[in-house]
């Protein structure tokens, strides 16, 4: 129980952080970008398109999938890997969400 409270006191300070909410905001909404619903095989899709006219539009994508998680996700399953010498986090969407590295090959051996 001490580790899954460690891991969500971590839970989101970026949530807090005033500073990161308003880079995601910027980005989202000044950066040219639309979305589209298309009609796909079975039933509808969204389509994200933006246009680069800048190296920095090309942040547009990871913009909007940040907002996207931060409005949608379940923050109990962000998990922090179990190895001590790693600092990555990760979303746990595991079948039991016993999920203890960010990488198998890389943490999870040894």
């Amino acid at each position: 129980m001490a580790r899954r409270q460690r891991r969500s006191g971590a839970k989101f300070s970026l949530i807090g952080n005033r500073r990161c909410v308003d880079f995601v905001n910027t980005e989202v909404i000044q950066r040219g970008q639309s979305v589209e619903l298309v009609r796909a095989r079975h039933g509808f899709l969204r389509r994200f398109r933006f246009k680069v006219r800048a190296p920095v539009d090309l942040l547009v994508p990871v913009a909007e999938t940040a907002s996207d998680f931060l409005c949608h996700a379940d923050f109990s399953l962000v998990r922090k890997c179990d190895s001590l010498a790693c600092i990555q986090y990760f979303y746990d969407l595991s079948k039991n969400h016993g999920r203890r590295w960010c990488s198998m090959s890389v943490c999870g051996i040894g």
